[in-house]
């Protein structure tokens, strides 16, 4: 009798719900977190260099100590994966969308690198400000990290739009540009609101300015997010489907 492979699904998800599911993970322990801190360590996370009264934390000075830190870094690392096959999704379909346009360009594959490069960057920095504490002596490498994870959200933002303008020339392309344009104007509005916090809570160490920076942190996390939330409108059938093989005979 000769043997017979036979494939079967062992594993089907919808990637839509898969990426809803993350995002509500992420709020939910965001927001979690912050609670535990400000009930375990409320004078430790609102306190500054400033010592004025404060009333929220910034993540970092909630993700410090236990348990607000385990809560932060499990639903981060949660996160990563499903980050990281999104860096897989858009790589390969715009891979694909410039080979079905014909379109050979040196710049439009670099576009399509460097798109998916800055995006795994973005994810892992923010697994490496997550892991890393913003205590000494690793406060550089926190920093470092952070930094990093701000300039390629902005450089993915924009090489992101930028491809899918160009392969949607022929009108056959991702459609989700022009919300997206929206949200990239929001997250930027708001990063720059909270960096006029940032100073001004530096320069003048007036009462509350350090929390309404926090709360405005919060804001630019959700916006960043809601930005990569479309990609269930740009690929709204696509499943993780895991398959395995076994041997029948005849």
């Amino acid at each position: 009798m000769a043997a017979r492979s036979d494939n079967h699904v062992l594993l089907c998800v919808s990637h839509k719900k898969m990426i809803y599911t993350n995002f509500a993970c992420v709020v939910v322990g965001t927001i979690l977190m912050i609670l535990a801190s400000l009930y375990y360590s409320f004078d430790t996370v609102t306190g500054t260099h400033c010592r004025v009264p404060n009333f929220l934390p910034t993540i970092s000075a909630a993700a410090r100590d236990i348990p607000s830190r385990l809560i932060w870094q499990l639903i981060i690392i949660f996160h990563i994966p499903r980050g990281l096959l999104e860096v897989v999704v858009y790589h390969n379909y715009f891979s694909a969308r410039l080979a079905d346009m014909n379109w050979h360009s040196s710049l439009m594959r670099m576009l399509n690198y460097v798109q998916s490069v800055t995006l795994a960057t973005h994810h892992l920095s923010l697994l490496s400000l997550t892991l890393v504490t913003s205590a000494p002596p690793y406060y550089y490498i926190h920093e470092a990290s952070f930094i990093t994870f701000i300039v390629t959200s902005f450089v993915h933002m924009l090489m992101l739009l930028t491809i899918m303008k160009l392969t949607d020339s022929d009108g056959r392309g991702l459609k989700t540009k022009s919300v997206r344009v929206r949200y990239f104007f929001i997250h930027a509005i708001l990063f720059v609101l909270s960096m006029g916090l940032f100073f001004r809570h530096n320069a003048y160490c007036e009462p509350y300015v350090y929390s309404y920076y926090a709360g405005m942190e919060y804001l630019v996390i959700f916006s960043n997010m809601m930005f990569y939330i479309f990609i269930t409108r740009d690929f709204p059938d696509l499943k993780l489907v895991m398959v395995g093989s076994g041997h029948k005979r005849d």
